[in-house]
């Protein structure tokens, strides 16, 4: 997957348009996702789901974030 190829996936869809809310996906998972509650969403039935992957999106939503922003 290349860069450009990645869109940004709202976790809470009524949530920020902001880096506290989004997180990138490709366009499959963006477009499966749509306006599910990603908890319903993302889960162990997801064919795309890794326990890795799940620990990366809740470390950059808690931490990661707000790093980037002050760096």
């Amino acid at each position: 997957m290349q860069k450009h190829d990645l869109h940004k996936e709202h976790v809470n869809d009524d949530g920020a348009n902001d880096l506290s809310n989004c997180v990138p996906a490709c366009y499959s998972c963006n477009s499966q996702k749509w306006k599910f509650c990603f908890e319903d969403w993302y889960n162990e039935s997801n064919k795309s789901y890794t326990e890795d992957r799940i620990n990366k999106i809740h470390i950059w939503l808690k931490i990661d974030f707000r790093r980037y922003l002050e760096s």
